[in-house]
Parts: C-alpha cells; sequence; structure tokens
C-alpha cells in the first residue's frame, strides 16, 4: 500500500475540520465556564457530533467580533460525510490497491461510514485535571490540562487468507468483501473499550479567563486511529 489508511485518515480530518472551515480559533466573550466543562464540550461537538453541544461551544467560543460565529454548526452536523467524500476522493486519485473496482469503492464507502457511526456511539468524559497554572510560552496566558477517557466500540476482526488471491482482480473482490465485514463489526462492536487522554487548553487573558484549544481534530485523529483495525492496512 502507498500510504497508510490510518495516516490518510488522520489528515482527512484535519482537512475537513480547517479547510473546510468548522473551526476557526478566537477570543471567548463568557468566560463562566471551568476548564473541564469546556473541554466536555469540544468531546461532545467534534467525537459525537452533538448539535446542541456545538451551539454552546460556539456560543463560548464567539469571537470579538460582533455576530461572527466561530463554529460552523451547520457544518459540523455533516462533517462525517465530509470525511467520506474526501476520502473516496483521495483513493480514486491514489488507489490503494489496483484495479480499484466499483465493488471495492463501495466496500471503502460502507467501511468509512461504519468508522463514522462508531466515533458518534463513543462515550468520552473530561474530568477536573490541572491548571491555571502559568502558560509556558504566552507569558500573559495561563494554560489548563484536562484528562479525558472515552469508551468506544472494541472492534475485533478477523483479516481473510489473502493466499487465496492469485489474481488482481481476485484480490480486489476479497478486500471488498473484508472491509464488508470489517464494517459490520464495527457496527455491531460493544461500547467497552476504554481509552484515555489530555486536552489542552488555554486562556489567553489572566484577568478574565476562557479556554480554548486549536486543535479539535486531534480528538477525532487519535479516536479513528484506534478505530481504524490495524488488520487492515496489513491487507496492501
Amino acid at each position: 500500500m502507498r500510504a497508510s489508511l490510518v495516516n490518510l485518515a488522520r489528515r482527512l480530518v484535519l482537512l475537513s475540520l480547517v479547510l473546510g472551515g468548522l473551526f476557526s480559533p478566537a477570543l471567548a466573550q463568557d468566560a463562566a465556564l471551568l476548564p473541564e466543562e469546556v473541554a466536555n464540550l469540544y468531546l461532545r461537538s467534534f467525537v459525537n457530533v452533538d448539535v446542541e453541544s456545538a451551539r454552546k461551544l460556539n456560543d463560548y467560543l464567539r469571537g470579538q467580533y460582533p455576530g461572527r460565529d466561530v463554529l460552523n454548526v451547520a457544518q459540523l452536523t455533516g462533517i462525517g460525510d465530509q470525511i467520506i467524500i474526501r476520502s473516496m476522493t483521495a483513493f480514486a486519485q491514489e488507489p490503494p490497491v489496483e484495479p480499484y473496482t466499483q465493488e471495492l469503492q463501495t466496500a471503502f464507502m460502507i467501511y468509512l461510514r461504519a468508522q463514522m457511526d462508531a466515533l458518534q456511539r463513543s462515550d468520552c468524559r473530561a474530568r477536573a485535571g490541572t491548571g491555571p497554572r502559568a502558560h509556558a510560552e504566552i507569558p500573559e496566558a495561563l494554560a489548563a490540562t484536562v484528562p479525558f477517557t472515552c469508551k468506544i466500540p472494541n472492534v475485533t476482526v478477523r483479516p481473510p487468507d489473502m493466499t487465496a488471491a492469485t489474481t488482481p482482480e481476485a484480490r480486489s473482490r476479497l478486500l471488498a468483501r473484508a472491509l464488508r465485514e470489517f464494517a459490520e463489526a464495527m457496527r455491531n462492536a460493544p461500547v467497552e473499550r476504554e481509552l484515555s487522554g489530555e486536552i489542552d487548553l488555554t486562556a489567553r487573558d489572566k484577568t478574565r479567563p476562557y479556554w480554548e484549544n486549536h486543535a479539535p481534530g486531534a480528538l477525532l485523529e487519535r479516536i479513528l486511529s484506534i478505530l481504524h483495525p490495524p488488520e487492515l492496512d496489513q491487507l496492501f
């Protein structure tokens, strides 16, 4: 395979967030929330695509210019479709396997949709962490590190025996079948696998601390990487 599918997925997440205009860092107007409360809004907005949380986060992050939204709530609700479209476009430009048949393209789309659905089923929660503390690089700012835990679908798959595919066409058909089976496993996986991480937040004004994170795509990136079965990359 020319490039790891999971690495491609990471790049596509960031493209969807940055190029798609979903998020633009800005100053906040409301400083009443605690760091862990802000972290929970990020988790629910970007991992679960919860519209109400996204609206609250947008209100919190609304910029210093009147009437300017920081978070495109309407566009965020379609982030799964955007990632799938960008992924399929990238695969078409640089096929992960030849021949890249219509059957294989459809299987990739089914797999990506199952991955997006599994992401939204994840249950992530932030808790009180360290901080506020002096920011290491910005003298007038504060920093806070908020720990979080997630329960995500526990996907277990058994890869097919690729030695049975003696021609490129047979290999393509077998890969398509494997992708469909992986998608089905992801849809039916219980939400019981645990992971932990941290969200770094910054408040630019010590006298009126508000909290923001400039890389919400990293939340999706990490969980998508774990949801992606390593057995899949081994088939290419």
